[in-house]
């Protein structure tokens, strides 16, 4: 991820390497460090969270490549309805 265009790291990557080179310099910021693994601290709780309500489905090894959206006439905010992955064999 370090010389990938920003469009292909995912975000744990992001904020992996925001931590590395940009809150190095703690006097320029006003940072309350993670205390242990963010992946653990913070992504495993959100996920599992996400998985309970069952609503939620995780696939390891896919790249989102498009989302289907409801766009009702009748005043209702646009939802995402359906995301489109591309598998790492070229399935969707």
């Amino acid at each position: 991820c370090l010389f990938a265009p920003g469009a292909q790291c995912s975000a744990a990557a992001a904020l992996g390497m925001a931590y590395f080179f940009v809150l190095q310099s703690q006097t320029a910021f006003d940072v309350q460090w993670c205390r242990g693994n963010i992946g653990q601290v913070i992504f495993d709780p959100w996920v599992q969270q996400l998985k309970a309500t069952g609503k939620v489905e995780f696939l390891c090894s896919t790249r989102v490549n498009g989302f289907d959206i409801n766009k009702s006439a009748n005043g209702e905010i646009p939802r995402i309805t359906n995301v489109k992955c591309t598998g790492v064999n070229g399935e969707e």
